[in-house]
């Protein structure tokens, strides 16, 4: 067997042992916007048996927003938009805590203003153990 085969065999069989997440985070934005900020928008999922409290530290590169935390790339490109590549925001170092019920969800919100163009919006939720959970990535035009 090719090495390359043998290695995609091999990440298969560990892919399908390893333990799905107790966590799962799912994002929502419109596919269509106007001109102004876009909301997104994360529903993180507690599957656990017991409440976790989610520890989100505010980050100055996502305008000290504690979460989710998100990167836009703009299609065709792969440029990012978002966060910017320099930042001379100051955050306070605070945490904002947030417990998740055994079975629940919570939804965590902002805005990012875009210039007009079609994105790919990234999101996760950091915090969570140490980890973050991201979500699967979704498409925006803002017209």
């Amino acid at each position: 067997m090719k090495p390359f085969l043998l290695f995609l065999a091999l990440s298969g069989v560990a892919a399908a042992l390893s333990p799905a997440s107790p966590y799962s985070a799912a994002l929502d934005v419109p596919q269509s916007v106007h001109a102004g900020p876009v909301p997104i928008s994360v529903s993180f999922t507690n599957r656990t048996a017991t409440d976790v409290t989610l520890a989100l530290p505010r980050d100055a590169r996502q305008s000290c927003v504690a979460a989710p935390h998100v990167r836009i790339l703009q299609v065709g490109t792969r440029e990012v938009v978002y966060p910017p590549a320099v930042t001379d925001r100051m955050c306070t170092m605070d945490m904002v805590h947030t417990v998740v019920r055994a079975g629940a969800s919570v939804p965590l919100n902002r805005a990012v203003t875009l210039p007009t163009g079609q994105y790919l919006i990234e999101a996760w939720v950091p915090g969570v153990g140490g980890a973050a959970v991201r979500a699967p990535y979704r498409i925006v035009r803002v017209n």
